[in-house]
């Protein structure tokens, strides 16, 4: 018998700044953050934050 393999999908971010839409790259913020995380549920990721997320420390 062999076991079966499983595989473990981790999204990683850190440090998010320009949240709001701008007329320059990076443009969209939030929504655009949001969007490309969403990309990524077909995996089921485990998602990890570890940084600031409005202001910088």
């Amino acid at each position: 018998m062999s076991a079966a393999k499983k595989v473990v999908s981790i999204l990683h971010f850190n440090d998010v700044y320009n949240v709001e839409e701008q007329q320059q790259e990076p443009v969209a913020g939030a929504t655009r953050f949001c969007a490309a995380l969403k990309s990524f549920n077909h995996l089921d990721p485990l998602v990890l934050f570890s940084g600031d997320i409005l202001a910088p420390s």
